[in-house]
């Protein structure tokens, strides 16, 4: 069909990814690149693969550096859950296809 219908390809040639955060609603990360799409909404899209491997310490390190600060705080436990239902998915194999073994 017409790749600005919203059809398979979504608007413009558009459609969300694979990725977990989209996987977890498909249809409402379709809806979203759709509706930013029809309406001209710049979006900025970052890959995984774009963000530096740094040590998982480093987000816990600067948070207990700099107490009065609440991002820093957030972020910390916000990565520090991540890991553990990260483990607790691997445990279960629930783990998306993408994390193989060798992930």
């Amino acid at each position: 069909g017409d790749d600005d219908d919203g059809g398979a390809k979504g608007v413009g040639g558009w459609k969300a990814d694979t990725s977990v955060n989209n996987g977890f609603d498909a249809e409402a990360a379709d809806a979203v690149y759709s509706f930013c799409m029809r309406r001209g909404v710049p979006l900025t899209v970052v890959s995984r693969n774009a963000v530096p491997l740094l040590p998982m310490q480093l987000a816990k390190s600067f948070a207990d550096r700099f107490e009065c600060c609440p991002v820093l705080r957030y972020l910390a436990d916000a990565q520090s859950l991540g890991l553990v239902g990260l483990w607790a998915k691997l445990c279960a194999g629930k783990l998306p296809a993408r994390c193989t073994k060798q992930w």
